[in-house]
């Protein structure tokens, strides 16, 4: 059930998809995305997020190095167009540099959504 409208969740949310010459961001595009990214993070956002983004309450983004987008780099939650959260593994907050490309994502892509 939530397979398919965590499909369509993306479909939704993939022109938010952003990057530059060292990171992207993109929405979670399945529930195995979902339940992958949780396990290299060490975080919940399979378990506590997954139907929540399927509903439509909340959006879920990876943020991953352009060089390396298999390998998780922080989970960001994203609800009514606002960062609401974006933490590294094991909830450690974002480095400078991450924190400005996510500033960046948010002022030019979420608030022209």
């Amino acid at each position: 059930y939530w397979k398919e409208k965590i499909k369509q969740r993306y479909i939704e949310l993939k022109g938010n998809t952003y990057s530059n010459d060292k990171f992207i961001i993109r929405p979670a595009n399945s529930i195995e995305d979902m339940k992958e990214e949780g396990e290299q993070q060490n975080n919940c956002v399979y378990k506590d997020y997954s139907e929540k983004y399927a509903n439509g309450n909340t959006d879920i983004y990876f943020m991953r190095k352009i060089n390396s987008i298999k390998k998780s780099l922080v989970t960001v939650e994203v609800l009514d167009g606002k960062i609401r959260q974006k933490y590294q593994k094991c909830n450690q907050i974002v480095t400078k540099e991450q924190d400005k490309f996510l500033d960046l994502w948010e002022n030019k892509v979420l608030k022209a959504a």
